[in-house]
This record gives structure tokens, C-alpha cells and sequence, in this order.
């Protein structure tokens, strides 16, 4: 049941938005430096992320465990509000249904919380294929 109506609703959708996003903000930040520098060869991105990761506060909120853990966050709360799974009986069947809602806004936050699952978890292996490949040559 949910007994959240009108501009209550609404307040949680937009609460539940920003702090999807707020958990993404370190994925997208460090996805956009590094596709910047890899696919346009733009080096000021490393530089900044070299003189972030300087400060320890920052090299924690640049960790791996952030900049993938809050994404897959984001995902899971955005999920709880879309997908819906149900199981029943029906004229001596056991049937599952999965449903999706059609939450604008959390489709968006589900699709760009999994994009920046994929595009980390892609540079990630790029810098092991590219170290790999350096050590065969050496």
C-alpha cells in the first residue's frame, strides 16, 4: 500500500532523484575524466584528477568502492520504486509476473546509474588490457 499522496509523493521522488544523483556525482565525474582523456585525448583531466587525488579526503571519494558501491546504490533504490515481482496461482498454475512501472524519472536514474557501472568497470579493464599488453611488449 502506499499511503503517500499528492505533493508528499512527489517530495519523495525528487528526494530519492537527488540523492541518486548525489551518489552517482563521483562515477560521472571520474567516467567523464576518463573518457575525455582516453577517446579525445584531453590530458587536463588527469591533471585534475592528479591534484585531486592529492587530498585525502577527495582520494576517499574517489576510491573504487565509491565510485562503484554509489551507483549500484542508486540502482537498487530506483529499482525498489520501479520493478515489481509477483507470484501466484492461476487455475492450478504457478505463475511469476515482473512488472516495471513507468517512472520517468527513475528509468532515467536506473539507466544512467548502469551506465556508469558499465563505463567504470570498461576503463577499468582497459587499464588492465592496456598494462597487460605493456608488460608482453617489455
Amino acid at each position: 500500500m502506499n499511503y503517500l499522496k499528492g505533493n508528499a509523493m512527489h517530495l519523495l521522488q525528487r528526494k530519492l532523484g537527488l540523492i541518486s544523483l548525489a551518489l552517482m556525482s563521483p562515477a560521472l565525474f571520474l567516467s567523464t575524466a576518463g573518457i575525455l582523456s582516453a577517446a579525445f585525448g584531453i590530458e587536463g583531466a588527469n591533471r585534475l584528477l592528479d591534484a585531486m587525488l592529492a587530498h585525502t579526503l577527495l582520494k576517499l571519494l574517489l576510491s573504487p568502492v565509491v565510485v562503484l558501491g554509489g551507483p549500484l546504490v542508486a540502482f537498487a533504490l530506483n529499482a525498489w520504486q520501479v520493478f515489481h515481482v509477483s507470484a501466484d496461482v492461476v487455475n492450478e498454475e504457478f505463475v511469476i509476473a515482473f512488472s516495471v512501472k513507468r517512472l520517468l524519472g527513475h528509468l532515467v536514474c536506473l539507466a544512467l546509474a548502469a551506465g556508469c557501472c558499465c563505463c567504470f568497470c570498461a576503463m577499468l579493464s582497459w587499464k588492465i588490457l592496456k598494462s597487460s599488453r605493456a608488460e608482453q611488449i617489455l
